[in-house]
């Protein structure tokens, strides 16, 4: 009776993996030990895991790359901002209107009609394909659109000059503003049917190097 009894205990301990001496047994397939399924980790935390690497890998790699291009790491924006083709880029330059005279943004032609054109003296004035209104002395003429609307515009050089002007031309020149007195008219040459009394009015002159004047066309 005892036998049978001391058979039956052995194999209810051996069943949980213990024998009589207290030795562990290995456990049976299909039932893994506590050890086992506490080793083992969930998908999700080893692709949080690999994420976490990637991302950290890509940050080193940008701020190595700003450090040999001089760039300050922390100035790098998290998300790039999309650049739109034009956008705060400088305006291009506007081309010059043929038939303009101006100093600055003021045209010389409507100073002249107000009597400000003294004003400007000092002012480096511009001309784009003016024409020549007419050519009343030697080495000075007027331009403009009419007689009305025109600047006097004479020449620097000492002689005479080796450019010729004549009436119809369209020019391209610049100079500056220079004021004259009440008997400026008639040392430039201008009789009174040439303007010498709009030319005396108006205070001021263009004067222009022979050698800084182009011939751009003719109307």
């Amino acid at each position: 009776m005892t036998e049978p009894r001391s058979d039956h205990w052995t194999t209810s301990r051996t069943a949980t993996g213990f024998d009589r001496g207290g030795a562990a047994h290995a456990v049976p397939a299909g039932r893994p030990s506590s050890t086992a399924r506490t080793g083992r980790r969930p998908w999700w935390l080893l692709t949080l895991l690999a994420l976490t690497a990637a991302a950290a890998l890509l940050f080193g790699l940008v701020r190595c790359g700003a450090n040999q291009a001089g760039v300050d790491p922390t100035a790098i924006p998290a998300v790039p901002t999309a650049v739109i083709p034009g956008a705060g880029a400088a305006a291009a330059p506007t081309a010059p209107v043929p038939g303009s005279l101006t100093a600055g943004t003021t045209s010389l032609f409507a100073a002249g009609r107000s009597g400000g054109l003294a004003a400007l003296a000092g002012q480096t004035a511009t001309g784009h394909a003016v024409p020549v209104q007419s050519v009343p002395a030697d080495e000075g003429f007027w331009i403009g659109t009419s007689a009305t609307d025109r600047v006097w515009v004479q020449f620097t050089a000492s002689g005479e000059s080796a450019v010729t002007i004549i009436p119809g031309q369209l020019l391209d020149l610049h100079g500056p503003v220079v004021p004259h007195g009440s008997d400026f008219a008639r040392k430039a040459g201008v009789a009174a049917t040439d303007g010498a009394e709009q030319l005396t009015s108006e205070g001021a002159h263009l004067e222009v190097d022979p050698n800084q004047v182009t011939v751009v066309g003719t109307r």
